[in-house]
């Protein structure tokens, strides 16, 4: 995994729908709590029926969600991943995997309920996934 610099970490974060509006102060902090990375394609980036302690934000590329082997979404840029094990405290559900190199911004449980309360975009979008998902 390659990590990105500071100034393109927080330039990355300003692009995606959750945080698009942020002010150079809220788009620092999200620089001090997430870590920019890059996955190549074929790389499982979240197991099914393992704990959650992290979640991730697409930034570019696309991955795989895939129970079983077979496919249940494909998801791009501005999507939110391993949230559902967060919020609900269980394992995965599903297995993640790249298609196309991606690059994510990756957080941790500890920081989870701070940003939903700081990024009320980001809350939304999370709660209506979830709806959709558990209502499905």
């Amino acid at each position: 995994m390659r990590r990105t610099s500071l100034d393109a970490k927080q330039r990355r974060l300003g692009d995606v729908p959750a945080f698009a509006g942020s002010t150079p102060a809220e788009l620092a902090r999200l620089g001090q709590v997430l870590d920019v990375v890059t996955v190549p394609a074929g790389t499982v980036i979240l197991r099914r029926d393992r704990l959650g302690h992290e979640f991730h934000v697409v930034l570019d590329g696309t991955v795989r969600v895939e129970r079983d082997g077979n496919t249940l979404a494909t998801l791009t840029r501005g999507s939110v991943l391993g949230e559902l094990a967060l919020l609900d405290r269980t394992a995965r559900n599903a297995d993640v995997i790249a298609e196309t190199p991606v690059v994510l911004a990756t957080g941790m449980r500890r920081d989870f309920p701070a940003l939903l309360e700081e990024f009320p975009a980001l809350a939304r979008q999370i709660r209506d996934t979830y709806a959709s998902r558990v209502t499905v």
